[in-house]
């Protein structure tokens, strides 16, 4: 069984991701547990910012053309962990994207 986690804030793509997520393990035939964990439980751990603001989302991934969001030593949610190992940070991957990190944890 595989452990799966979602560090994000409070936003509605974030729901479509962890719903993707879900349907995609599924699809895999993985055993997996599936958490949406409020990013203040974990950011500080998994050394996270959050650049989400109250009045205006430009979407996860639009972030990454601009300044350090394209530098991989710079975090930002939303974060997939599998077994305790952050494989994706600041977007929200494509199903393909998301069906090839999936894969690796295929028995």
């Amino acid at each position: 069984m595989i452990d799966i986690k979602l560090i994000c804030s409070v936003c509605t793509r974030n729901d479509y991701y962890y719903g993707l997520i879900d349907a995609t393990a599924k699809e895999l035939g993985l055993e997996y547990s599936l958490e949406k964990v409020p990013y203040q439980q974990e950011m500080r751990e998994q050394k996270l910012f959050n650049r989400c603001t109250i009045t205006y989302c430009a979407g996860c991934n639009n972030f990454n053309k601009y300044g350090n969001y394209g530098n991989p030593s710079v975090k930002f949610m939303p974060a997939l962990v599998i077994n305790d190992e952050m494989v994706s940070h600041s977007c929200v991957p494509s199903k393909d994207e998301l069906k090839k990190i999936l894969s690796n944890y295929l028995s």
